[in-house]
């Protein structure tokens, strides 16, 4: 190649170094001339030209002087030469090879403009470097960018997409509805008492049942609509064009049957029911947020109609539901700041007139809405789990004032305390129970705990080991609201009840309807038979307190004895007057 030499000594003495130095470099270099002429190449692409019977003519055009026709490659740089040469502006493309061996390469070139002494481009020089290997690179990152996004929206358990891809696929929906009509229901749907078969079978038979429940969700949609696991128990469906709100009720009452149907796990033959909630956009809402809040409102309301029912969103179910949710953070509130108190109905023994015992009953005044009934607070703080902070505050308040009342009594004064089946659950309970009688130096004989029937209807073992436990410990039992139940009467002979409480509903029926009377007869004659005492709850006059004795009935407890008392009034019909502060207690 003849290379033109510098007048410059220094130069001309550089200039095989430079040259060694260029043919040496891995990169391509093409120089070109104005007119489209190759200048100069080095020897890399000379080398890769040759492999692809192209070597381009130092000083002169390849297609012109018919050589060898032009690569779409050489074609391309140039071109893009070309441009460099109007603009005086560099440039970079990736421009794809292929080798003859059949492998593919990706090529960066730069095009640089190179300016004379009178500031005009007088060559461009094309510096093309593989960049196969990077791209390569990029590919696989990419590649797993995509995996691990993928990843990232499957819930893991039954290949289903997650919540977070399902709320990205809501919103896609809702999207499109806006621009072309039309409407979707979004369904969720949990397992009923899943936890208990959880529990039960072992977390392997729950996750089967889970993938299972999956499979059939999916079978069952078909290519209706979208499938999701949200969490736990839960699923998520969007159905993709629905009519009405009627049509994606029934669609929800197909899902549940075809769920429904016995599944086998392992050696168990498991039949499981569901609930399921409804809402539907944009009609509803057009915010998947929004949306999503307003069919769980649903399924709330749904849970606790029964096995596979199913509930559509309102605006007044919104609303019950709000209410709730104010009223369980006023609840919260409500313990914090110290607003509920204990009070105390007396038990009387309807042979003597004589106070033998009380209930604590817990009572709340709000600073601004006054006196709230416990039938208003005490559902909601059942169904929030507060109730175990609830019950705590009365268990101890009722310790305190058990051992004030029995402090100098030969025969004790027994305070009952309502516990419901959320604390009888809690497996914390027994010890909850053991703190506040060490704490307050309550004797476990002084206590008595009243357990409503819907604390055995599901058998739970767990809660028959507390009560066995506690009883042990010399703590009365007794069964509250007693026949207004709908568990097994087998109940009574497994378990350490000692006293039966015959529901108000029935002593204040026996004013007018006989046949109430004939209940509560059979009643107290049950349990006198099984060694149990009997108390009456709601009398409100002499008559029925008359009738109760005559029927061997225990003990008494209403209006007509006394009504709730606070502590000190109730201290004081019990010891005379002696003031708290000489005892140094406080029941506020």
């Amino acid at each position: 190649m003849n290379v033109k030499r510098a007048p410059d000594r220094v130069q001309a003495d550089r200039e095989p170094l430079f040259q060694t130095m260029i043919e040496s470099l891995p990169d391509l270099l093409i120089r070109y001339e104005p007119d489209g002429r190759v200048q100069y190449v080095n020897r890399s692409l000379t080398e890769l030209f040759g492999e692809l019977r192209e070597i381009p003519t130092r000083g002169g055009n390849a297609a012109e002087d018919g050589r060898q026709a032009e690569s779409a490659y050489h074609r391309t740089v140039r071109a893009q030469a070309s441009w460099v040469f109007q603009t005086g502006r560099a440039v970079t493309i990736e421009q794809p090879l292929e080798r003859p061996a059949g492998d593919k390469v990706v090529q960066e070139i730069r095009l640089v403009p190179e300016f004379g002494a009178d500031g005009q481009v007088k060559t461009v020089l094309a510096i093309a470097r593989n960049m196969t290997p990077w791209k390569a690179a990029e590919q696989h990152l990419r590649a797993k960018e995509r995996e691990l996004e993928e990843l990232a929206c499957k819930d893991s358990l039954t290949g289903l997409a997650n919540r977070i891809a399902f709320q990205r696929e809501l919103r896609q929906r809702l999207e499109h509805l806006s621009g072309h009509g039309g409407r979707i229901a979004l369904l969720t749907l949990g397992i009923d008492r899943f936890k208990a078969v959880n529990d039960t079978l072992g977390h392997c038979c729950g996750d089967q049942m889970l993938k299972e429940c999956a499979s059939r969700l999916v079978a069952s949609v078909g290519d209706k609509g979208y499938v999701a696991r949200l969490g736990g128990d839960e699923f998520g469906v969007i159905l993709f064009h629905v009519a009405d709100r009627c049509e994606a009720l029934e669609t929800a009452h197909a899902l549940a049957r075809d769920i429904s149907r016995p599944m086998r796990i392992g050696t168990n033959n498991i039949s499981i029911s569901t609930s399921l909630g409804v809402a539907i956009g944009p009609d509803d809402s057009a915010d998947e947020d929004e949306l999503v809040r307003f069919s769980d409102i649903a399924l709330y309301e749904a849970k606790p109609l029964g096995r596979n029912a199913a509930c559509s969103f309102s605006c007044e179910m919104r609303d019950r539901f709000e209410k709730r949710f104010e009223a369980e953070r006023l609840i919260a509130e409500g313990i914090t700041l110290n607003q509920f108190s204990v009070v105390f109905q007396p038990k009387v023994e309807l042979a003597t007139g004589e106070i033998i015992g009380a209930e604590a009953l817990c009572r709340w005044r709000h600073p601004q809405l006054g006196m709230i009934s416990p039938e208003d607070f005490i559902p909601v703080a059942e169904e929030t789990g507060l109730i175990l902070d609830l019950g705590k505050l009365v268990l101890t308040k009722a310790c305190q004032f058990a051992v004030i009342c029995n402090s100098k009594r030969m025969l004790p004064i027994l305070i009952a305390v309502n516990v419901s089946a959320r604390q009888l659950a809690f497996e914390g309970f027994t010890g909850t129970l053991a703190d506040c009688l060490h704490q307050t130096g309550c004797k476990a004989e002084w206590l008595e705990l009243e357990l409503t029937e819907s604390n055995f209807l599901d058998d739970d073992q767990a809660i028959i080991r507390s009560m066995k436990a506690m009883s042990a410990s010399g703590i009365r039992l007794s069964i509250d609201d007693f026949g207004t139940g709908y568990s097994s009467l087998s109940y009574l002979s497994r378990l350490p009840v000692n006293t039966l409480k015959i529901d108000k509903a029935f002593t204040c029926g026996m004013k007018t309807d006989p046949r109430q009377e004939v209940l509560v007869r059979a009643i107290i004659t049950m349990a006198q038979g099984l060694g149990m005492l009997t108390v009456a709850e709601g009398i409100e006059n002499e008559d029925v307190a008359k009738k109760l004795l005559m029927m061997g009935c225990d003990t008494g407890q209403g209006f007509y004895f006394h009504k709730p008392l606070s502590a000190e009034v109730l201290l004081e019909e019990l010891r005379g007057r002696c003031s708290f502060e000489e005892l140094g207690i406080s029941f506020r």
